[in-house]
């Protein structure tokens, strides 16, 4: 059985391995190195601001506008498109239909009882 390591005792790596061992280091720093050197180099060229005069693309964004050019392309009459127009379309038109014609229905009746009189701007 090995005995941990004591740093009050001297190294127990030879000269020849130490020298091997920082040979290696040596090697893998210079590998890091050029890596990196590179990958910067990639970076700047494929920088997003640099590329489609100046502005960041983004998907999400790129997408959405896609779907809004091509809306018709995609757009399905589906049961549930039909209600959508029906409630935003016409439900609108028509409440607001209903309430003017009660309001006039309920002024109608108040001049006919004598409670309103009639305005000199109505007919």
């Amino acid at each position: 059985m090995q005995d941990k390591f004591d740093a009050t005792k001297p190294d127990p790596l030879a000269p020849a391995v130490r020298a091997k061992v920082e040979a290696e280091k040596s090697l893998y720093r210079n590998k890091m190195r050029r890596y990196l050197q590179r990958e910067l180099i990639r970076i700047k060229l494929s920088d997003p601001t640099k590329s489609h005069g100046g502005m960041i693309v983004d998907p999400a964004v790129e997408q959405y506008y896609w779907a809004r050019q091509n809306m018709y392309r995609a757009f399905r009459v589906t049961p549930l498109s039909i209600r959508r127009g029906l409630t935003w379309l016409v439900a609108p038109v028509v409440l607001l239909y209903a309430a003017m014609e009660w309001d006039r229905n309920k002024t109608e009746e108040g001049i006919r009882s004598g409670q309103l009189k009639r305005s000199h701007l109505s007919c």
